[in-house]
Parts: C-alpha cells; sequence; structure tokens
C-alpha cells in the first residue's frame, strides 16, 4: 500500500471512529472506488476527495495556498534530481 493510500485510509479509519452511523464490515483498499466496504450483504463505495471552497474569499485563499505549496514542493523536488 502506498503512503498516499495508507493517508487515505487513516481518514477514513478517523471518520469510521467518529460517524457512528459508518457501516459495519472490512474495509477494502480499491482504486475507483477509493474504498469498498463489504457490510450486511452488500458492498458500498467510498470515495474520498479534497474540498476547497470557491466561494468565499478565505475559500479562494486557501486554495491559492495549497496551489503554493504544491509549486514549491515540485520545484524543490525537480531542484534536487527527481524528477526530469
Amino acid at each position: 500500500m502506498n503512503n498516499r493510500k495508507k493517508w487515505e485510509l487513516a481518514i477514513l479509519e478517523y471518520f469510521k471512529r467518529i460517524y457512528c452511523d459508518f457501516p459495519k464490515g472490512n474495509i477494502l483498499p480499491s482504486e475507483e472506488p477509493d474504498f469498498l466496504v463489504n457490510s450486511n450483504g452488500r458492498t458500498i463505495g467510498i470515495e474520498l476527495v479534497d474540498f476547497l471552497r470557491d466561494a468565499s474569499k478565505s475559500g479562494s485563499r486557501q486554495k491559492e495556498r495549497v496551489k503554493e505549496k504544491i509549486g514549491t514542493e515540485v520545484i524543490f523536488t525537480k531542484e534536487a534530481g527527481s524528477i526530469n
């Protein structure tokens, strides 16, 4: 399991602990959707998404900060020789 999938599973496990109506059953990693939960003879698909609000000024600022951070990390990695 790669680091992104581990991170997604940690988020899902946290949500499972705080949401009392989360379906009981085994969580299985998948690609589309991100996870499958086998519960009471049925399979439920769960897709995790990142959400940034565009409607408000604070949402727009947050989105710009994320873009800047991603850009900085890509440039830093490229300078280190990891990206061609």
